[in-house]
């Protein structure tokens, strides 16, 4: 999916909200003619559907009332049905929202300012537990006319958001450094209900890394925004700034107006 949406420059990405999209929505109230992009993890699907189609209603009364749209890639804790292009812009699955998209994997956004890549899905560290994740959460290859039609069509991705993030961002979880100990603790303690998933993490980050090192070397990526770690953190890597969003945190960029 590609999204025309060059009338947007105030661009404000947003954390995991976990449950928390309406009290999120209340705080839009304050911005006008603004562009959220949520970083996923809001756990649609874990409501009935009748709540969440009303849940959508209210939202875009009030998005639509401050001229405010709001963009929600997929999170490990979401369901993929509800990612899937059905038609245009619509999100068919849940409610026809003109100012609320859920955008499929490997979406992009054109903004005023930037052109905006969008990369859905992660594994789940607790996955052993079969009622907390979805089949196919993960994070997918691109298609393979992917590079090609970026290529052909000359687009200047600069900023990429995802949830979750490259192998050398943080959290550093596959240090073997005395010191890296501490942020891979949880993942060593997952790995004894499943022997599979610090392998099937690792790979998933270094897929992400080879997109971004893909990516930047012909483009020059100017900012990376994750979540799914639930920690506020930022590092610069080559020329690119990599920044990790908490909970419900909201980060604008300082360079959009």
């Amino acid at each position: 999916m590609e999204l025309t949406l060059t009338e947007y420059s105030n661009i404000i990405y947003v954390g995991d909200l976990h449950g928390e999209f309406n009290e999120f929505v209340q705080s839009t109230k304050d911005c006008t003619n603004s562009l959220y992009i949520l970083t996923g993890d809001l756990e649609l699907g874990r409501k009935k559907r009748e709540t969440e189609i009303d849940d959508f209603s209210k939202a875009e009364y009030i998005l639509a009332s401050n001229n405010n749209y709001v963009i929600i890639i997929r999170g490990n804790n979401d369901n993929p049905a509800y990612f899937k292009k059905k038609s245009g812009y619509r999100n068919d699955v849940l409610y026809d929202s003109p100012h609320i998209i859920l955008v499929p994997d490997y979406s992009i956004i054109y903004t005023k300012n930037h052109t905006i890549l969008c990369i859905g899905g992660a594994y789940s560290i607790n996955r052993w537990n079969k009622n907390n994740w979805y089949k196919n959460e993960q994070v997918t290859k691109p298609i393979a006319s992917f590079y090609e039609n970026i290529e052909k069509n000359n687009i200047h991705i600069d900023i990429v958001v995802s949830h979750t993030a490259p192998l050398f961002c943080p959290p550093i979880e596959f240090s073997t450094k005395p010191k890296k100990q501490a942020s891979i603790s949880l993942l060593n303690s997952m790995s004894i209900f499943d022997k599979n998933i610090k392998n099937d993490i690792y790979k998933e980050r270094l897929l992400l890394k080879g997109i971004y090192e893909k990516l930047n070397n012909k483009y020059k990526i100017q900012k990376w925004v994750y979540g799914h770690f639930h920690a506020s953190n930022a590092i610069q890597y080559n020329k690119t700034k990599f920044i990790s969003l908490n909970l419900r945190e909201q980060y604008k960029n300082e360079n959009e107006n």
